[in-house]
């Protein structure tokens, strides 16, 4: 069985499934078929499933977790609303077994913060700073994501993570030329074929490539989300 009752705290785990539908509890639980982005590519789809977190949480040390936020003009209004709104939840989420960085970018790209440890003080010095992140409004100059991705991996080289769990989010629309192959070549540049991360992009709003997102999703073992 996929859900189990348990006592303590309940923690949200990813769970990659096939398209189907299946029941539980007397809830239904149907998952839509889409169509494959590459041909002969199997589709999964993220179910967050409840279980408790008194043995998971014992063997974790906590979480390197880099933000990659997209300030670029295609984010405008409800796009860089919503990745605020849900960066401050996650941030607030935090402790001090975690630690958080923040680039974002849109024609150049800025670290913001580095890694830094999630106190209390630290927890609300950056959700002030994402509060403040503001939407470019360069009109002619593309989004510098590979710029992006350079200094998010840059941060990972120079940081020793020993076995915790180390993850790069990227929020942005996914509008970004030659997005797969950039990522492709840097991380085998800088040396980190072998190296334990994964990707997970999260896209805003009703205008994005999809195809794109998941693809760079893909790469890392990530999932991609909308």
């Amino acid at each position: 069985s996929i859900y189990k009752k348990m006592k303590g705290k309940f923690l949200n785990i990813i769970i990659l499934m096939p398209i189907l539908s299946f029941a539980f509890n007397d809830i239904t639980l149907d998952i839509h078929r889409v169509e494959p982005i590459l041909e002969q590519t199997p589709i999964y789809t993220p179910i967050v499933v409840p279980f408790s977190t008194e043995d998971i949480m014992d063997k974790v040390k906590g979480v390197d977790l880099i933000l990659i936020v997209d300030v670029s003009l295609n984010m405008f209004y409800t796009p860089i609303n919503l990745v605020k709104e849900s960066l401050k939840y996650l941030i607030n989420l935090m402790n001090e077994q975690d630690n958080v960085a923040l680039i974002n970018f849109d024609y150049s790209a800025n670290v913001l913060y580095n890694f830094t440890k999630m106190t209390e003080n630290n927890k609300q010095r950056l959700i002030t700073t994402i509060s403040s992140l503001n939407v470019s409004l360069n009109f002619t100059e593309r989004q510098n994501f590979h710029d992006a991705l350079e200094k998010a991996l840059g941060l990972l080289k120079n940081y020793e993570t020993g076995d915790r769990i180390s993850s790069m989010f990227l929020l942005g629309n996914g509008f970004y030329y030659n997005a797969t192959e950039i990522f492709k070549h840097l991380i085998t540049q800088m040396g980190k074929d072998n190296y334990t991360f994964t990707l997970h992009t999260f896209s805003f709003g009703s205008i994005y490539s999809g195809s794109t997102m998941q693809k760079l999703a893909m790469i890392r073992n990530g999932c991609f989300f909308y």
